[in-house]
């Protein structure tokens, strides 16, 4: 395998229409843990303190630089290609269509194997890494398209359980994304709130 990054950022984006299978703010969430495992020294060794969810604009503007910069390494190893297109038909921007077919299918049967082969005894942490990072994100399912939900879920609890150093990495990235979502809730609920009018208790 390659960088955990690489490969995520790779499995992010569908095959043939190049965009991302999830929101740009959810991907760059999980791509910043990503980086984070691949300088670690030892992934079955993480501790909270070599993961650390950060928030903030600028947070999110250097996520975003980061996942720009892991796509332009797959493209120029030429396991994707950049088509330039228009957001809403104004605002450019691109995406990222799969160009290495036979690289990604393998990749994809490591995740399967991890998961479903019952004679596998040795794991491969990046690998275990990526499908905790997958998971998290809710993009494991189209890596693994002859499973249903619920065998995967089940598989993924399964290998969380055993291999316990993959729990934090998934934990922070899906309190990352929770914290985005109470921010925008909060966000749109705060100007209702001001308008109900407050009333003293008799």
């Amino acid at each position: 395998m390659t960088s955990i990054a690489d490969d995520l950022a790779w499995l992010l984006l569908d095959d043939d229409t190049g965009r991302f299978l999830v929101d740009r703010s959810t991907d760059s969430h999980a791509l910043g843990v990503a980086l984070e495992l691949d300088a670690a020294p030892d992934l079955r060794a993480i501790t909270p303190a070599q993961i650390r969810p950060d928030h903030g604009p600028r947070a999110a503007a250097l996520r975003q630089r980061q996942l720009d910069r892991v796509l332009t390494r797959n493209a120029e190893r030429q396991r994707i290609c950049a088509v330039p297109m228009r957001r809403f038909g104004v605002f450019p921007g691109w995406r990222w269509p799969t160009l290495d077919y036979d690289s990604k299918v393998a990749t994809r049967r490591d995740i399967e194997r991890e998961l479903f082969d019952p004679t596998r005894r040795i794991s491969d942490p990046p690998t275990v890494m990526l499908i905790a990072l997958l998971d998290a994100v809710h993009v494991l399912q189209p890596q693994c398209p002859e499973h249903d939900a619920a065998s995967i879920n089940r598989q993924v609890a399964d290998m969380l359980g055993r291999r316990a150093y993959a729990r934090l990495p998934s934990t922070v990235v899906r309190d990352m994304i929770g914290g985005d979502y109470r921010t925008v809730i909060g966000d749109l609920a705060y100007p209702l709130l001001r308008r109900i009018p407050y009333q003293r208790d008799a």
